[in-house]
């Protein structure tokens, strides 16, 4: 390091010139002297403070060029996480594609089922209709039914009467059939 170099006579004699009484032009020389001479160790100079700052710069450097290698590594990562992230994008899409079909199937199972239920409600009306139908026979079967209650006692007679007759006939016919038989 340079040295410094403090003139307390020069700095004395200026005072004095200034118009400051002797002892204190004195006194204040002295006193600069050893500040001077004091903070003379602690001054620092240009090459000193540049020699510094080169071996600071120096390890900052390389701290910069490690931390660099640091970045280029995480920055790797993250260009493959991308490409992963792509993947999974594109994967997606896929899904997404194949979501869209089932919906599109769904869509027209729903339209087929929709047909189905209509073809149902068609059926079912055409039931309905049976069963007024099946109502009206049977209402007409029952009436049948009163009208036959009524006309039993009467089949019970016509079923006599035709007996009777057979044996009419039996009785006036068979006699003359015997007649025209016998040789």
């Amino acid at each position: 390091m340079a040295t410094l170099a403090f003139d307390s006579l020069r700095f004395a004699r200026r005072l004095r010139e200034a118009g400051v009484p002797e002892p204190q032009a004195e006194a204040q020389a002295e006193l600069m002297a050893e500040a001077f001479g004091f903070y003379a160790d602690n001054i620092v100079t240009r090459d000193y403070l540049d020699a510094v700052l080169r071996a600071g710069f120096g390890e900052q450097e390389q701290r910069f060029e490690q931390i660099t290698g640091r970045f280029r590594r995480v920055d790797g990562k993250f260009e493959q996480m991308e490409r992963r992230f792509e993947q999974i994008d594109r994967r997606f899409e896929q899904i997404d594609d194949r979501f869209e079909q089932v919906d599109a199937r769904f869509e027209q199972m729903e339209r087929r089922f929709e047909q189905v239920d209509a073809r149902f409600e068609q059926i079912e009306g055409r039931f309905k209709q049976l069963d007024k139908r099946f109502e009206q026979i049977d209402k007409r079967l029952d009436k049948l039914d009163v009208r036959l209650e009524k006309l039993e006692p009467l089949r019970v007679q016509a079923t006599l009467h035709s007996f009777m007759l057979g044996l009419i006939v039996l009785v006036l016919v068979a006699p003359q059939l015997q007649l025209w038989l016998s040789p």
